[in-house]
């Protein structure tokens, strides 16, 4: 049944099999564990959250860990604790501690976390990330030409193939600064002093210095590898 208006979990048992769908706010005053959230609306989790299926649209917080085998968000995600996912596909910031995904993780916006480990790794915005970003086979990161510095931070980034790609911020900016005549200087490319470790890197468009352990590089759109003296 779809409900109309805010809907408050209130206990953390007896919720196993439930099925949520509603259009308003979704909220618990502790751990939950349920089948299915689908919330036109925030959701705002007070405790542990085990779930199979979470939607929402608005932002997403859980004040502790959360496992879900399948997370989608339309708006920014706030988990203060640890995530086990199966998918996850957040469509604005994202702010966790330390998530593995088994699947895909995308994330349409900047990251702030303490370590990200997935089979695929998909990023559209800065990077802020204290340790590690690992992923079993790709790790995708695409940032914003106009943000040059420093925007991936991490321990190391580590992936059989990983890609770091320059994007301008808006389709007329990219138009614009290809057709603008007083556009004399050519745009400086972002910088990327983050350790890499993959089979395959692919540039586009950005200058990495740093160390890079890796059989074959591809550098497009003018991208740059600076190897740093040892």
């Amino acid at each position: 049944m779809i409900k109309i208006g805010p809907y408050h979990i209130r206990s953390d048992s007896g919720n196993e099999n439930k099925r949520i769908t509603t259009f308003g706010p979704v909220s618990s005053s502790g751990n939950v564990n349920i089948r299915s959230i689908r919330s036109f609306g925030p959701i705002l989790i007070n405790g542990d959250l085990e779930a199979t299926f979470v939607r929402s649209f608005g932002p997403f917080v859980a004040a502790n860990n959360v496992d879900v085998d399948n997370l989608k968000v339309n708006g920014p995600a706030t988990i203060k604790n640890d995530a086990m996912l199966g998918i996850a596909k957040i469509n604005g910031p994202l702010v966790v501690n330390n998530l593995v995904a088994d699947h895909i993780l995308y994330v349409n916006g900047p990251v702030t976390a303490d370590s990200l480990m997935a089979d695929t790794i998909n990023i559209k915005g800065p990077v802020d990330v204290v340790n590690s970003i690992e992923a079993s086979h790709h790790v995708v990161i695409s940032i914003n030409s106009e943000k040059t510095e420093m925007p991936i931070k991490a321990g190391l980034i580590k992936a059989p193939e990983v890609r770091i790609s320059s994007f301008a911020s808006t389709i007329f900016t990219s138009f614009f600064n290809r057709i603008s005549k007083y556009d004399k200087e050519p745009p400086v490319m972002p910088t990327i002093d983050v350790p890499i470790e993959a089979d395959r890197v692919i540039l586009n468009g950005v200058k990495l210095i740093g160390t890079m352990d890796a059989e074959n590089v591809t550098l497009i759109n003018g991208a740059e590898y600076q190897k740093l003296l040892e």
